[in-house]
C-alpha cells in the first residue's frame, strides 16, 4: 500500500494541473439537488484550501471559485424548487429530505437559509424548499449570498490550518483506509462463512466467485503490510 506522503504526492499532481476547475465544477454539483450525495465536492474544496498552503493554489481564488460554485447550485435549486422540476427528483429518494427542508424553512424561516449551510448535503433541501414555499427570490438572494460566504470563510480554513501538519496529515492518510479495509475483509469472511454453514456442497458459482474474490483479498493484504 503507498504511504501517506505517496498518496499526497499522487493528488497534488491533479491539484496543481487541474486545481481551479475542480474546486468550481464541485462545489457547483455538490449543490445540485438529484447529485450532490454522489459528489465530494466539501472535501475537494478542503483538499484544495490544504494544497494553498503548499503552495500549490492561491487560496483567496479557492475561496472565491468555491463561492461562486455554492451560489449557482444554490439558485439552481432554488428555481428547481419555484418551477416545481424538484419533482423529478422525488424518485430517487429526495422526497424525505424535502419535506424536513421545508418543515426546517417553516420553524426558523430565514434563518434557515443562513443554519442550513452548516451541511452543504442538507443545504440543496432548503434551498430547493425556499423555492417551493415561494419565498422572494430578492430575499432568498440576500441571505443564501450571506450563508454562502460565511461557511466558505469558516471551512475553507479548515484545510489550509492543516496545510501547516502535511507530515501529520500523512500519516493519518496512511492508516485511514485500514479500518475500512478490515471492516469490509470482515464482511466478506461473515459471506463465505455463512456460504459454508449452508453447506458448500450447494454453493453455486456466485458463491465460488466470492470465496475466491476473499481469499485472493485477504492474500493481497498480507503481502501489503509485509512490503
Amino acid at each position: 500500500m503507498p504511504s501517506g506522503a505517496e498518496i499526497i504526492a499522487f493528488v497534488e499532481q491533479y491539484y496543481a494541473a487541474y486545481g481551479y476547475p475542480l474546486v468550481f465544477i464541485f462545489s457547483i454539483l455538490e449543490t445540485i439537488l438529484g447529485i450532490s450525495w454522489q459528489l465530494p465536492g466539501t472535501f475537494v474544496v478542503l483538499l484544495a484550501t490544504f494544497y494553498a498552503r503548499q503552495g500549490v493554489l492561491f487560496l483567496p481564488y479557492v475561496l472565491i471559485l468555491a463561492i461562486v460554485g455554492w451560489f449557482i447550485g444554490d439558485n439552481i435549486n432554488y428555481f428547481l424548487g419555484k418551477c416545481g422540476w424538484y419533482r423529478l427528483f422525488l424518485w430517487v429518494g429526495m422526497k424525505e429530505g424535502l419535506k424536513k427542508g421545508e418543515k426546517f424553512m417553516e420553524k426558523h424561516g430565514k434563518m434557515a437559509l443562513f443554519l442550513g449551510h452548516v451541511m452543504p448535503s442538507f443545504a440543496i433541501f432548503v434551498s430547493t424548499a425556499a423555492g417551493i414555499l415561494g419565498i422572494p427570490y430578492k430575499k432568498y438572494l440576500s441571505f443564501i449570498s450571506l450563508s454562502i460566504v460565511f461557511w466558505v470563510m469558516v471551512w475553507g480554513p479548515v484545510g489550509y490550518f492543516l496545510g501547516n501538519y502535511r507530515k501529520e496529515v500523512e500519516a493519518v492518510v496512511y492508516f485511514l483506509p485500514w479500518p475500512t479495509t478490515l471492516a469490509f475483509l470482515g464482511w466478506l469472511i461473515y459471506k463465505v462463512v455463512k456460504i459454508f454453514r449452508a453447506d458448500i456442497r450447494k454453493a453455486g458459482a456466485k458463491d465460488w466467485a466470492l470465496i475466491v474474490f476473499t481469499g485472493l483479498f485477504a492474500l493481497w493484504l498480507i503481502l501489503q503490510t509485509s512490503v
